[in-house]
């Protein structure tokens, strides 16, 4: 494999005065090949020394390739330029520190997220680092981390920080993690459902099973959604349910799909009847749902749906028989 080093890739672009866009793609380029192999000689004391740039970018890419390097004693330095830099060195400190998985970073990820100053996107940051580097010292400050609801965009670091909890196995954090799954925002609700379901609690399961028989349609999707991509095969008798009962086409569309995320070859039978469904949409879910699941009576069944009045879920049961067969 052909070496290349980012910092000469970076001093000779910049000797010859290559736009910063031109020099962003080129490093970008010379880290996607390093990313399976590390920087050979030199490479730490080269990278430390650019991280004290003048120029913002270079210490920025500077700090992710130390992050790549693997080695422990970038650490100070990184910890140094997350306190003290500007926002988006910041950021690629966090994550660096993050790779490195050394707990010496742990004190300073965790001031990240308490200052005032601090962007939203350096703190979410600094919630997965703390994740990725482990140990209990930080579940206080993640656990302060998901009531940040202020200013706009602070979901980001809910949703990082429910990702760290579950990773920490802190179930101290399940009764704090619980609110979110009424949060404004559906994809904090999904984290937070999915941080709780990996901690061993089944409160966001239930929530969403309770939430099928609410009279409002979108509630019901938004139950159905989240209960496939909770991973809890528990889900699977209400779902079918919901797909053979409720009297949304979306619900019922959107329990096909949920079925199938959920692996769930028990529902094949109901999956069968609901080709008959009056929705083309439904219709058109049940076929890629039994595309997904496959075995043999799905490739039967679809073959039926080839002659659907739908021309969209004529093609979607053709390409998923074809899909099946080559697995077979």
């Amino acid at each position: 494999m052909v070496e290349i080093n980012t910092g000469d890739v970076l001093a000779s672009l910049r000797t010859q005065r290559i736009s910063v866009m031109a020099l962003l793609w080129a490093l970008s380029l010379a880290g996607a090949v390093l990313a399976g192999e590390p920087t050979k000689s030199g490479g730490l004391e080269r990278y430390l020394a650019l991280l004290e740039s003048k120029f913002t970018h270079e210490r920025r890419l500077s700090a992710i390739e130390l992050g790549r390097l693997g080695d422990t004693r970038a650490v100070p330095a990184l910890i140094e330029h997350l306190k003290n830099d500007n926002r988006l060195v910041q950021q690629a400190c966090a994550e660096a520190l993050g790779m490195l998985k050394d707990k010496r970073a742990v004190p300073a990820l965790m001031e990240i997220l308490k200052a005032k100053r601090v962007d939203i996107l350096t703190k979410a940051i600094a919630c997965r680092a703390l994740g990725e580097i482990g140990g209990k010292s930080a579940v206080p400050a993640l656990m302060e981390a998901l009531k940040m609801t202020e200013p706009k965009g602070t979901a980001h670091i809910r949703i990082n920080a429910c990702l760290a909890l579950a990773k920490l196995g802190a179930k101290e954090a399940i009764p704090s993690i619980r609110p979110l799954l009424q949060d404004r925002i559906r994809q904090v609700r999904l984290y937070a459902g999915q941080a709780l379901t990996q901690l061993g609690d089944r409160s966001a399961v239930q929530s969403a099973i309770e939430r099928l028989k609410n009279e409002d349609a979108k509630v019901r999707c938004d139950a159905v959604w989240t209960l496939g991509r909770l991973g809890d095969r528990s889900a699977v008798p209400h779902l079918i349910r919901s797909l053979q009962e409720d009297k949304d086409d979306e619900v019922r569309a959107e329990s096909a799909k949920s079925l199938a995320m959920l692996g769930a070859k028990s529902a094949i039978p109901a999956l069968v009847k609901a080709l008959n469904d009056r929705s083309p949409l439904v219709r058109l879910n049940v076929v890629r749902a039994l595309g997904i699941l496959g075995g043999k009576e799905a490739i039967r069944v679809l073959r039926n749906a080839l002659s659907d009045e739908d021309a969209e879920v004529r093609r979607q049961a053709y390409q998923a028989i074809r899909r099946l067969r080559r697995e077979r």
